[in-house]
């Protein structure tokens, strides 16, 4: 029996430590764009920031009813910890523009910083020139996709800024690949900030919860 009990609490202790270590390593952190300078009620777009592998944070904007001025200067800007970030460290995936699906040249943008102003406060990153107008003559995207890759990143690496927010984004109306008026300033910060699980954790929890249930009745 005493062999048995030390077997059961081995596992446990297994299941809790591969449980928690992959929640934590790769639990998706996903911003809410609540916040914007035009008086627009609602959120109007999401930033998720997915770690894809150690030292690589895959950062997706996806707005709903309004569109990321691509060409604009400070199109999308962004904090972190991590000290010296810089356009050797971030990648364009793709982007969304007037319902069409782009692939890009991961270099096919303008990194600089500090970005901000006084309505979004002072950014490390600015982001801007995506894809430098293109394709024909693309001003708006829905949806931005792209990594940043430095040692040690993680979701938990994006923090606020001196005004309190971790993401700012220049916005423009309407969901076509043109931008329309008005044009503005989105952004969020910790209080609008989620921690979402990856979906291969649910079933681990699930396994430990009926590993559990089955050694709990071994033993009584």
């Amino acid at each position: 029996m005493k062999a048995l009990r030390a077997s059961c609490l081995a596992f446990f202790a297994l299941i809790f430590c591969v449980f928690t270590t992959s929640a934590i390593a790769f639990a998706d952190s996903i911003i809410t764009l609540n916040h914007n300078n035009l008086g627009i009620s609602g959120n109007l777009g999401t930033i998720t920031l997915h770690e894809v592998s150690a030292g690589d944070v895959q950062v997706t904007l996806d707005f709903t009813n309004y569109a990321t001025q691509l060409n604009a200067n400070k199109a999308v800007d962004f904090q972190t910890d991590i000290a010296g970030l810089g356009a050797s460290n971030i990648f364009l995936d793709s982007l969304t523009a007037g319902g069409t699906l782009y692939n890009a040249n991961p270099t096919s943008l303008t990194v600089g910083g500090p970005g901000g102003n006084g309505v979004i406060g002072t950014f490390q990153i600015d982001l801007s020139q995506f894809f430098a107008g293109q394709p024909n003559g693309t001003t708006g995207a829905t949806q931005i996709v792209f990594d940043v890759k430095a040692a040690g990143i993680t979701p938990d690496d994006f923090v606020k800024n001196n005004f309190g927010n971790i993401f700012g984004v220049h916005f423009c109306s309407g969901t076509s690949s043109g931008c329309g008026s008005p044009t503005g300033w989105a952004w969020g910060g910790p209080e609008t900030t989620t921690s979402v699980p990856e979906p291969a954790v649910l079933p681990m929890l699930a396994t430990a919860l009926i590993a559990g249930a089955f050694f709990r009745r071994r033993l009584s």
